[in-house]
């Protein structure tokens, strides 16, 4: 358990320094929804108001969320960077306030965000003050969703700072709130967001860009239901834009739904990410070996960073004899103990690939259940696998200590 949290401090330092370059602010509520340790639906229902402190509804290990989230800020302290503590209140109610957690120490792991301290090169402080203030207002307006008050706050800081560096980006934030009630060119709002709003939205939200991109991504998923996949066009899909709005059980379905799906690495990548979030082991292997089998060298780009699969696939690379990409799913259940999950093998294009891991899954059942026979399912992989079964025969005869 220690060397877990160890391991969990060491991610979030880099998962804040990630954040940091993108954003410009660390903050950890949008370092959990980024790693699925935070529902965004449990997140919104959370914002509206609606029952208990947001501690409750993390997902995973409390003391592995702990190490991860001790991790970021010790990484941003050493740094010096500017803490900000943040006041939640519930969307459409700014006076009701949000509870973080009943625990006095996980509020302070969640109340506040680290950013690069701001530079003054235009402005001296009292003539900045101003601005300030109305750069508040106009991100608080744009938060929740508010056009009119976005619009007015805008509109003072164009009328009292017309030469203001971010006024471009809250100007294009004030109209994306304005959103179709029915987009009729998808390609072009796709790329309204992306290479309009999305940039604004980091710039002058930071973290809280997610809350004002979600509704455009959303939108996007429903227009883009019944869009077929283009690999020209790999974010013109349905799975993309759901990822992006982080609805994990949607970009699983907008996977699933497109027919021969399995010949698309980039769609197979985002059912094992949705998997991960999802927490489904069995999914992201049965996605892992798809990768291994079909597209091997996407799954040599791919899993080495998993955050699920990337210590097995470490594992599984420092085997000796080197064993074939194709070998892993097969090696994740002699060597992990898995199972293998349900994967059609008409859905599969090297149909040998999957006999193999079988053969394998025939030997970890046999091996946890006395009354089987086990070298009978030794035997099944040694016809297909030797170099499998000399791996795990040579483990298996290690004494344990």
């Amino acid at each position: 358990m220690v060397d877990r949290q160890a391991r969990e401090r060491v991610r979030g330092q880099e998962r804040a320094a990630e954040q940091l370059l993108e954003q410009g602010e660390y903050a950890p509520l949008e370092l959990l929804i980024r790693l699925g340790r935070l529902g965004y639906a449990d997140y919104e229902a959370w914002r509206r108001g609606d029952g208990e402190p947001l501690a409750s509804r993390l997902r995973g290990n409390p003391e592995r969320i702990a190490a991860l989230l001790e991790g970021a800020a010790a990484y941003c302290r050493a740094r010096c960077l500017e803490y900000v503590a943040d006041t939640w209140t519930a969307w459409g109610a700014p006076d009701q306030r949000l509870q973080l957690a009943h625990d006095p120490q996980w509020q302070e792991r969640l109340a506040g965000r680290y950013r690069v301290p701001a530079t003054r090169t235009q402005l001296d402080l009292f003539e900045d003050a101003g601005a300030t203030v109305l750069e508040r207002d106009a991100a608080a307006a744009l938060s929740r969703e508010a056009p009119d008050a976005a619009e007015q706050a805008v509109a003072a800081l164009a009328e009292r700072c017309p030469d203001h560096p971010r006024l471009g980006a809250y100007q294009r934030l004030a109209t994306g709130l304005h959103r179709p009630a029915c987009i009729d060119d998808l390609p072009a709002y796709l790329d309204a967001v992306l290479e309009e709003l999305e940039p604004a939205a980091t710039e002058v939200l930071g973290a809280g860009a997610r809350d004002f991109l979600t509704p455009h991504w959303r939108a996007l998923t429903d227009a883009l239901a019944a869009q077929p996949f283009d690999s020209g066009w790999p974010q013109l899909h349905a799975s993309y834009t759901a990822a992006r709005a982080a609805d994990w059980e949607a970009v699983h379905a907008a996977v699933l739904a497109e027919p021969g799906w399995g010949r698309h690495p980039v769609l197979i990548e985002r059912l094992l990410e949705a998997a991960r979030h999802r927490g489904d082991r069995d999914g992201a292997l049965a996605a892992a070996a798809r990768l291994c089998w079909d597209h091997p060298e996407d799954a040599e780009r791919v899993l080495p960073g998993d955050e699920r699969l990337g210590p097995a696939w470490q594992a599984f690379s420092d085997s000796d004899p080197v064993l074939a990409t194709a070998d892993f799913p097969a090696w994740c259940l002699l060597f992990r103990g898995w199972r293998l999950p349900a994967i059609e093998a008409e859905t599969v294009t090297h149909a040998e690939a999957l006999d193999t891991a079988r053969a394998a899954d025939a030997v970890v059942a046999a091996r946890q259940d006395a009354s089987a026979d086990e070298g009978a399912a030794r035997r099944r992989l040694q016809a297909r696998r030797p170099e499998l079964l000399e791996q795990y025969l040579a483990l298996r005869a290690v004494p344990r200590r």
